[in-house]
């Protein structure tokens, strides 16, 4: 990664599986991208943690939230007057 790279067209930097991409220095995580998109910069090690209660709590309100609007969408749409 010395110098960048010279690219001719967008460029992708990720992974292609369900797995966050994680940044280090000096081999300690100092950031990363959650695999549900979440982004998070680690100052101190304990915030790793928190950012995986926070993964957790986040996953979780998703798993109530979004049969509520597929409900909401589905009387939208199938709505005879």
């Amino acid at each position: 990664m010395n110098g960048g790279n010279a690219l001719t067209s967008n460029g992708t930097l990720g992974t292609t599986t369900n797995f966050s991409v994680l940044f280090k220095t000096n081999n300690s995580e100092r950031g990363r991208i959650t695999n549900n998109g979440l982004w998070g910069f680690v100052f101190e090690k304990e915030y790793a943690s928190n950012i995986a209660m926070l993964e957790d709590r986040i996953s979780k309100i998703e798993a109530i939230v979004a049969p509520v609007i597929a409900y909401k969408k589905s009387k939208c749409f199938n709505s005879t007057y």
